[in-house]
């Protein structure tokens, strides 16, 4: 995986191309990451960043 860009979920949203509310939906529920081909976002430590990855084959 390929480190993009840590950021807010807004940013996060837009660059997988997702609505925010499905990042804080992922969030409440208590799962870590969200993956959408071929990028992923992974919930940071302090619950409120979002480190966003190129993954590659």
């Amino acid at each position: 995986m390929i480190p993009i860009e840590t950021c807010d979920t807004r940013r996060a949203a837009e660059l997988l191309q997702v609505h925010r509310t499905t990042l804080d939906r992922t969030r409440r529920h208590g799962i870590p990451h969200y993956h959408k081909s071929p990028w992923i976002a992974q919930l940071q430590d302090d619950r409120k960043t979002w480190c966003v990855c190129y993954q590659v084959a």
